[in-house]
């Protein structure tokens, strides 16, 4: 949630990395093929030219694709 500033955490995450002012940056999920974290909207900023927002969201959407076949949903 943007509104907790990073500092708190799921159950089952497990904090990979802070800022310096104690904000959780980056978080794992022991066990899981594939778990997607962010402090930003990656779908929001597709189409501003910056091709690393590009690549997570093309990533997201791939791995949801593979849950949807996998799944069948």
């Amino acid at each position: 949630c943007a509104r907790r500033g990073g500092k708190g955490r799921g159950d089952g995450l497990v904090v990979a990395a802070r800022a310096d002012d104690g904000i959780i940056e980056a978080m794992e999920m022991p066990g899981k093929t594939f778990v997607f974290a962010t402090q930003f909207h990656p779908e929001q900023l597709v189409n501003t030219g910056y091709t690393a927002y590009r690549a997570v969201f093309s990533r997201l959407c791939e791995e949801a694709g593979l849950y949807r076949e996998r799944n069948g949903r």
